[in-house]
């Protein structure tokens, strides 16, 4: 970050042109000590647009004997949110980014056909992993690819789908929950185990975990009572819920598994596990004392 100090030929104008400095406002001060600082006129809230390449010219009555000082007010782009692929570029004056990386969803195992007397049903999809780092901007690209992994996909009377991973560059990784598991028509009571939840394997960052379990489905065909598992629960929202005799319900928060579906007995149809929902990548940016 850069700032120049110049007088315009009038002595009575004072010219500052900044250079380099995150977008967003700033305001200019002025003091004659440098203990005590007071607003210029017409020196508050000055729009600086532009990113690497913003250069904005400001005038003020300004004498000899001042000294003259800018500070952000404000950051426009302190934070990119990515819910979808695309790419990150680098902020003009960035020191480091915290980067948040959170896995897509598993979905919730779907049900099958039953008879007379049979039950069936699915477990919840396990949410996905989450991955955290704070790296120097110095370690990063002038851009980097961001990829945010989708959410598993229900099947009809099937195991639900995998989630996947999300990444920012090589620089962070978070795995995908897995789908939850289907219990075939029984007479018999059926417990499932859930669903574990993602692995840290092959995740990268500072800070990593794990993302919330699917859920236990409940079959008991003796009492024609069915359940499917509630999805795993991501950090920003629960899993979708279990349901009985319909199609699991999907998952509300990003990264979060879906439910499992259940069957009564005599269902001619099939039911399926809902969707786990996709995953998040969040880059705060830390920009120096702009002062």
């Amino acid at each position: 970050m850069t700032i120049n100090l110049s007088y315009n030929g009038d002595l009575s104008r004072v010219q500052i042109a900044l250079s380099n400095v995150p977008n967003g406002a700033v305001v200019v001060e002025r003091s004659t000590n440098q203990l005590f600082w007071q607003t210029v006129r017409g020196g508050s809230n000055l729009a600086v647009t532009g990113g690497a390449a913003a250069l904005d010219d400001y005038e003020f009555d300004a004498d000899v004997l001042s000294y003259y000082r800018w500070t952000q007010t404000n950051l426009e782009d302190n934070v990119d949110v990515f819910t979808s692929s695309g790419t990150w570029n680098k902020p003009s004056g960035l020191v480091a980014a915290r980067i948040t990386v959170i896995g897509g969803g598993g979905a919730g195992g779907g049900a099958a056909i039953t008879s007379a007397g049979q039950c069936s049903a699915g477990n919840g999809g396990g949410a996905g992993g989450v991955s955290i780092s704070t790296i120097d901007a110095a370690s990063l690209g002038a851009s980097e690819t961001v990829t945010v992994g989708s959410g598993g996909t229900g099947v009809s009377g099937s195991t639900g789908g995998n989630g996947a991973a999300s990444s920012f560059g090589s620089h962070v990784i978070a795995n995908g929950g897995s789908g939850g598991a289907s219990f075939g028509a029984s007479s018999s009571n059926q417990l499932g185990l859930g669903t574990a939840p993602a692995s840290v394997s092959g995740a990268v960052g500072q800070v990593t975990g794990m993302g919330g379990p699917g859920g236990e489905a409940q079959s008991f065909g003796g009492l024609s009572i069915a359940r499917g598992g509630d999805g795993g629960t991501g950090p920003f929202g629960g899993g979708g819920r279990g349901t009985q005799s319909s199609n699991g319900n999907a998952g509300a928060g990003r990264g979060s598994g879906g439910g499992g579906a259940a069957n009564a007995p005599s269902q001619g149809s099939a039911r399926t596990g809902g969707n786990g929902t996709a995953g998040v990548v969040i880059v705060e940016h830390i920009f120096a004392d702009a002062t």
